[in-house]
């Protein structure tokens, strides 16, 4: 079987990578939704592992496209949001196989055996067509579709400067996304981020997007 692994972190890549290549199966890389789109739809790939979090779209728009696009393949999310308020269990679809961060191979194994099967069970439609999509929905608007899937979780501050209020609206175990109040505000290329809690995490930004920076969390301060 070969499955394409849609993660953007270097390291989870190749962690699950190696997991896939324990178990006999062949993996091909993406660390873009739109580059996986364009791999999807090239075919060849029997299963698609994807991150709910990536940087330019998230894991739910690369479904939408997909689907759109008529490519109809078994799917396992994964994600390291850590937000209950996210509930990823009820982000992913209404009973999608998913897999939390970080990644066990054994659950890992255990939830792409499930997508299969249920795939295969509903006449190979994908899960998230058997989870109650009766057809492929039009390319989505990416800004309105992030308002209706991912909800406000933390304010925050950027201590640079005299200080930048923000707000981070998507978390996990090594990575978030950040709305600043003005496109304009310039940020460094690492800065420390001061949770509303009071936790503070050292940053690297990966990619910027108008007023949405995305970082990768390097330490806990």
């Amino acid at each position: 079987m070969h499955i394409l692994n849609v993660e953007d972190d270097a390291v989870t890549a190749r962690a699950v990578e190696l997991m896939l290549k324990k178990e006999g199966h062949g993996c091909t890389t993406a660390s873009l939704g739109a580059d996986a789109v364009e791999l999807a739809q090239k075919g060849g790939y029997d299963l698609v592992l994807l991150d709910v979090m990536l940087p330019d779209i998230d894991g739910f728009a690369v479904l939408e496209r997909l689907m759109a696009a008529g490519v109809n393949l078994p799917y396992v999310m994964t994600s390291g949001l850590v937000d209950q308020d996210s509930n990823f269990r009820a982000l992913a679809f209404g009973g999608t196989p998913h897999v939390v961060k970080p990644i066990d191979r054994r659950n890992l194994m255990s939830q792409i055996e499930a997508a299969l099967k249920a795939w295969r069970s509903n006449g190979q439609t994908s899960a998230t067509m058997a989870a109650g999509w009766t057809e492929a929905p039009e390319p989505p608007d990416d800004d309105r579709r992030q308002h209706r899937r991912f909800r406000t979780v933390k304010k925050a501050t950027i201590l640079e400067g005299q200080g930048i209020d923000c707000t981070v609206t998507n978390l996990s175990h090594n990575g978030a996304a950040i709305r600043l109040p003005d496109p304009a505000i310039q940020c460094p290329e690492s800065f420390d981020l001061r949770l509303l809690t009071g936790l503070t995490y050292h940053c690297q930004m990966r990619w910027r997007n108008k007023d949405r920076l995305g970082v990768s969390l390097l330490k806990l301060k």
